[in-house]
């Protein structure tokens, strides 16, 4: 038997992909992990698959990176200078912070990730299970691990229920070799019920396993801060389109508040608005503290909106109108009951009410315990017959 305190437990998430929320929910499951007494190494999986280029394809990139560095020196930014820096910064968050195993695997390596051995392997968090590259990559299900292994299912998300028959077909095989489902949505639970057969558990997006203090662990101390009052807008244009009625809010609030605005994510529109101080690039680390000391966030972000709720911010969670109520904003926002902080694009806002009673510590740590009990439960718990 072995005892909660050395489970051995291999964790395979899009930590790679270059998005905040992505690279910080797998911090907060291996730190969680680890905090209960487990040993957790992500398994670093290549995807997207842009970080297994060709040689040639890396030496173009390269040079295209050489040339716009150059320009930067001089003072002229490019998206390629913009875009190398933002990786790096990611590049070196995860190398400081995450624990992965020595070697990369490919899709092309799933022979290889046989040989792997955890007595527990987990389907992490994040869009893993998105029919847009489910099918092309079986490894976020666990294809490489032996059937009679431990598989477990944390908070995974697949960002749609409409599931196309082969795409059921691949999860039907792969999920009935889980001993337990946990997923990040309920509209998500219900589905994948249907589809396996099997209790799917809703449980908290890895980030709301941390508190704020222990967050604050992972800002630098001379993490950017741009004023000492500001609004953050953080918009990400694959979420929802905002656009026009983002300038009408911005304007409506700037005027109210007579505070500067900065920006970050999807920021070409934005760019010559409201002399908006636009940031292009920023690590993780510099995300946590541009959300932490904002005086009020508007952000069409699940994890913008998640951390806004960690640090206590005032916040607008836009959303698409007429939208499902199983979107993600909308069914976190409901169960911590902060629904006040959902926003229709088109509807008008009451910002003075958004400004008040922005804790909800109360319900997010019931949320967190639940999720914690059903990792105690069903990933460190006492393992016999390995």
């Amino acid at each position: 038997m072995k005892s909660k305190t050395n489970i051995s437990c291999g964790i395979i998430t899009m930590h790679r992909v270059i998005n905040y929320g992505s690279v910080l929910q797998a911090l907060a499951l291996q730190e969680t992990l680890c905090l209960l007494g487990g040993n957790a190494l992500i398994i670093d999986y290549v995807y997207p698959e842009s970080n297994s280029a060709s040689i040639s394809e890396t030496v173009i990139r390269k040079v295209k990176e050489f040339c716009a560095l150059i320009l930067a020196r001089i003072g002229i930014r490019t998206n390629c200078s913009n875009n190398y820096f933002k990786r790096k910064s990611f590049e070196l968050f995860r190398k400081r912070y995450l624990k992965t195993t020595k070697k990369e695997y490919s899709r092309d390596d799933l022979a290889l990730l046989k040989d792997l051995d955890f007595d527990v392997f987990i389907t992490g968090s994040d869009q893993v299970w998105n029919p847009k590259h489910m099918l092309q990559h079986t490894a976020f299900l666990l294809s490489f691990v032996k059937n009679n292994s431990h598989k477990v299912a944390f908070s995974a998300s697949s960002a749609t229920v409409l599931f196309q028959p082969s795409e059921i077909k691949i999860l039907t095989k792969y999920l009935s070799q889980y001993r337990s489902i946990s997923v990040r949505e309920q509209h998500t639970a219900k589905r994948l019920e249907e589809i396996s057969g099997k209790k799917v558990f809703t449980t908290c997006d890895p980030t709301l396993l941390l508190d704020e203090k222990q967050w604050q662990n992972y800002i630098d101390n001379n993490a950017l801060k741009p004023y000492d009052n500001y609004i953050f807008v953080y918009i990400l244009s694959y979420e929802i389109n905002p656009y026009p009625y983002l300038f009408d809010l911005i304007s409506e609030i700037k005027n109210k508040y007579n505070l500067p605005i900065i920006a970050m994510g999807d920021v070409d529109a934005l760019k010559s608005y409201f002399g908006i101080k636009c940031i292009t690039y920023a690590s993780p680390s510099d995300f946590l503290n541009i959300i932490r000391n904002a005086n009020l966030v508007i952000t069409s972000s699940y994890h913008g909106t998640i951390f806004s709720l960690i640090f206590k911010r005032p916040f607008i969670s836009l959303i698409q109108k007429n939208i499902s109520t199983d979107s993600r904003a909308y069914s976190l926002l409901n169960r911590i009951g902060a629904q006040k902080h959902l926003v229709e694009v088109g509807d008008k806002v009451e910002v003075e009410n958004l400004m008040k009673n922005v804790d909800y510590s109360a319900a997010i740590a019931s949320f967190r315990q639940e999720s914690l009990n059903y990792i105690s439960e069903h990933i460190l718990f006492n393992i016999d017959n390995l």
